[in-house]
């Protein structure tokens, strides 16, 4: 599949409108907000298919570390973006997506 460059301009431009333009509501944070807006973009690079959604995973992980929404320590805020590849639920998700499609092959 190859990157799309219009509908990844479409997913920045949302994010950045989220994240700059529009005004965070009473009772959350800047960093809830942040994280909210590169959620937000993400679904959207996933939605219009810009790049295959293992790179679009690989690309907010990776932007959720360097922009450290969730620490000002960067070895924090890397620890913090690597934190759920622990959890035995997603690589469950993941094991489970598999085989489907290999059954489905």
């Amino acid at each position: 599949m190859p990157f799309k460059p219009i509908q990844a301009a479409v997913a920045i431009l949302v994010g950045l409108i989220i994240w700059f333009v529009i005004p965070v509501p009473t009772g959350v944070t800047p960093e809830a907000w942040h994280m909210l807006a590169l959620f937000i973009a993400t679904i959207v690079a996933i939605i219009g298919k810009v790049l295959p959604i293992g790179a679009i995973a690989i690309v907010a992980v990776t932007l959720v570390a360097l922009t450290g929404v969730t620490s000002d320590s960067p070895a924090q805020a890397i620890s913090d973006a690597l934190s759920s590849y622990s959890s035995p639920l997603i690589w469950l998700i993941g094991i489970a997506v598999m085989i489907s499609r290999g059954l489905i092959k």
